[in-house]
């Protein structure tokens, strides 16, 4: 999982974005009731190896429409 998302992000860019490190089962980005982003969302690789590279990469490597974003796994 991910946070401070900008609002103006999609699933798609999202989705883009994270492929870069390997096939994406799916994106998501948490909305509430009026579409408006919560600030966070859900990414799930195809491998857990590639979920792990993520993972392990520090804060400052990971820069997704110019804010740097915390992950973690998600349970």
């Amino acid at each position: 999982y991910f946070l401070r998302l900008f609002n103006k992000a999609n699933q798609n860019e999202l989705r883009d974005y994270f492929a870069n490190f390997g096939p994406i089962k799916d994106a998501r980005i948490i909305a509430d009731e009026r579409g408006n982003s919560k600030g966070y969302g859900f990414v799930t690789f195809e491998s857990e190896v590639d979920a792990a590279k993520v993972l392990a990469l520090k804060e400052e490597e990971l820069v997704f429409k110019e804010a740097k974003l915390n992950v973690g796994h998600a349970y």
